[in-house]
């Protein structure tokens, strides 16, 4: 008959130094038993969180924009206020290693993204494979330099010297407005 532990006294003895094996032993289960358990715990870094950042980040995992995951999580009095708290807390190096923690535990992290989005860009479908390509552009950021370098240079220049003429002979001179 298999022996029933909690994740608590699990997690209590590992706490305390133990390795998974001792561990097994002092429950007197199988260390396969305490690996299983192991793999279904939740990332360590989410311990670091308060239970509202907690919500943000399993929010921003299942797929929520920075904002919806504030406004999910916090009371805030406004949309505006939750996309300035989303962005804020996106910042935030515990809340960032969470986030990419959880993403991996559910077995979506950056590789399994990486895979994907290639088998998405290889698809026949050209309006399905541009869109990918684009995604691909936006993760590594070279979407962002590329616009940067491609960025038009306004410059104003001075028409007063130059006169227009239309069809029907009519001439317009063009004078600047002094700002």
């Amino acid at each position: 008959m298999a022996r029933i532990f909690s994740t608590d006294q699990l997690q209590s003895l590992l706490d305390q130094g133990l390795s998974q094996k001792a561990a097994a032993a002092a429950m007197g289960v199988s260390p396969a038993a305490v690996s299983k358990r192991m793999k279904r715990l939740p990332p360590p870094s989410l311990s670091k969180l308060t239970p509202k950042e907690r919500q943000f980040v399993e929010g921003r995992v299942k797929g929520l924009s920075q904002t919806e995951a504030a406004l999910q999580a916090y009371d805030v009095s406004s949309r505006e206020s939750a996309k300035a708290l989303g962005h804020t807390l996106s910042k935030t190096p515990d809340i960032a290693t969470a986030i990419t923690e959880l993403l991996e535990y559910h077995g979506a992290g950056r590789s399994r993204r990486v895979q994907k989005l290639a088998e998405h860009i290889e698809n026949q479908d050209p309006t399905i494979s541009l869109r990918a390509l684009d995604l691909s552009f936006k993760v590594d950021g070279s979407a962002k330099e590329r616009q940067e370098q491609q960025a038009p240079t306004i410059a104003l220049v001075d028409l007063s010297q130059f006169r227009m003429h239309h069809p029907n002979e009519k001439t317009i001179d063009v004078e600047l407005e002094e700002e």
